[in-house]
């Protein structure tokens, strides 16, 4: 009787460990469903705290994302697919910056009216390429 409960719970490991695990890879820019692998939740809880209020957002959190979805190879719609509406976007001459609030200082989950933000800017030229990300602070 050991011998068929050692063989069944074997086989019942091997089946776990050779299924995925219910691991989806997103296909071009579809997001897994969320609660299918942990860099769709992140994603979600990314585009949840959409101005950096629950400090889900954070550099780490972005540079993940941004290697996890290949968004150095994507445009700038493509990016927002994937990130959600950036909290600013400016023109400047041959390029264009979105940015993404991180680790803001807010109160009922509103952001505090003159404190400092934490940013990621990304930064894209005049075909809407992507070129370059950076960190900043305002």
């Amino acid at each position: 009787m050991q011998q068929v409960i050692k063989l069944f719970s074997a086989a019942l490991l091997f089946c776990a460990c050779h299924s995925g695990g219910g691991k989806t890879e997103p296909a071009g820019l579809a997001v897994a469903a969320p609660g299918t692998d942990s860099l769709a939740i992140l994603l979600k809880q990314w585009r949840d705290d959409s101005v950096g209020c629950q400090h889900v957002r954070t550099i780490e959190t972005f540079q993940r994302l941004l290697k996890g979805y290949s968004l150095e190879q994507k445009n700038e719609e493509e990016i927002v697919k994937v990130l959600g509406p950036p909290n600013a976007k400016e023109r400047y001459p041959g390029k264009w910056i979105i940015s993404y609030y991180f680790n803001s200082i807010c109160v009922a989950n509103k952001l505090i009216k003159g404190a400092d933000r934490s940013m990621v800017e990304l930064t894209f030229d005049d075909k809407k390429r992507y070129l370059r990300y950076d960190p900043a602070i305002e």
